[in-house]
């Protein structure tokens, strides 16, 4: 596909305000047109992704793991972007949002704009955001942040992404800098032992889990649309006040 046309495709997956999550179920190809934008990416990934379905309905998502707010996030040890282990408790008294995703995900790459918005209004303040990408490697995942990236520096992305965080006429630069780790243990939907699903109890796509300065789980949410931009904020505030 023509890099033109898989811009254009991208652009529109990530202006859809639809309120979306994925889980289980139908294949890639079942998805809507917005899905082709990462055709290409695709191609780049390492290993072959689970079925997925979308709702237009965050409410009707169930979210085995909301009994872990308050408890301890379990700790993990992964793989980052930049070729050194990341490991969770090493953030401890920094606010973390974790932000468990897939490139084959359409609510996932609706959803990578704000993170990285997120993390630009945040990131001095002690809070960090740590992308938990589903065993597709680092090849994947590189491309996919370009594209994202290309998207982000154009007039009218600046425009709107400075409109969404309340600071209209700032000439904001948003990159996907903040650390990416994979989470090799996630080979398909039958595992139990990987961090996404064995520790985290995820079953939906993208996921999001708020970790406090004291290492416990604040918040969770599953699904995204970009209606929720300011419930992320106040919950990132709250933990940062504490």
């Amino acid at each position: 596909m023509p890099m033109k046309k898989t811009i254009y495709f991208f652009i529109l997956a990530i202006l859809t305000t639809t309120s979306l999550h994925a889980t289980g179920g139908a294949t890639l190809e079942s998805a809507s047109d917005s899905m082709q934008a990462l055709l290409e990416t695709r191609r780049h990934a390492q290993a072959k992704k689970p079925r997925i379905i979308y709702t237009t309905n965050i409410d009707e998502a169930t979210d085995p793991g909301a009994d872990m707010v308050g408890k301890l996030a379990p700790d993990f040890t992964l793989p980052g972007s930049d070729g050194k282990d990341i490991t969770l408790s090493s953030f401890r008294g920094k606010v973390v949002l974790l932000d468990f995703w897939a490139t084959w995900c359409g609510p996932c790459r609706l959803a990578s704009p704000v993170m990285a918005m997120l993390n630009h209004l945040y990131k001095d303040k002690g809070f960090v955001v740590i992308g938990v990408n589903l065993r597709e490697g680092f090849a994947a995942v590189e491309h996919y942040k370009g594209l994202v990236e290309e998207w982000m520096a154009k007039p009218r992305s600046k425009r709107w992404a400075a409109d969404l965080m309340g600071q209209p006429g700032f000439d904001i630069n948003l990159k996907l800098d903040y650390p990416t780790v994979i989470d090799l243990d996630y080979p398909a939907a039958v595992d139990d032992e990987g961090v996404y699903r064995g520790k985290y109890k995820g079953e939906s796509i993208p996921l999001f889990v708020l970790v406090g300065k004291d290492g416990k789980i604040a918040w969770r949410s599953t699904g995204f649309s970009h209606d929720q931009f300011p419930k992320f904020r106040a919950e990132i505030e709250a933990a940062l006040a504490k």
